[in-house]
């Protein structure tokens, strides 16, 4: 998009407004739908910036635990070794 806009500005906009001061200068309703092109563009690009900057942002999650109780622990070395579980 910022393509878009940098070639509108430098190119076409300069372009148009030195023909409609030379050439055609009934060409207003032109100038008119390029700058409509332009904001529409400029719009566009600003909301994928802000797309792109809400992604980056670190999101805060709740993270489970992944440490073990020494009951939990007693209780899967158990059961690793075929006896009974047990409950402390």
């Amino acid at each position: 998009m910022w393509l878009q806009i940098g070639f509108i500005d430098f190119i076409v906009q300069p372009l148009w407004e030195t023909w409609s001061e030379l050439v055609y200068p009934d060409c207003q309703d032109i100038l008119d739908a390029l700058e409509r092109n332009r904001a529409w563009f400029e719009h566009h690009y600003r909301q994928e910036q802000q797309q792109q900057q809400q992604q980056q942002q670190p999101q805060k999650s709740v993270r489970p635990s992944t440490s073990l109780s020494q009951s939990q622990t007693q209780r899967t070395a158990d059961e690793v070794d075929g006896s009974p579980a047990t409950t402390v």
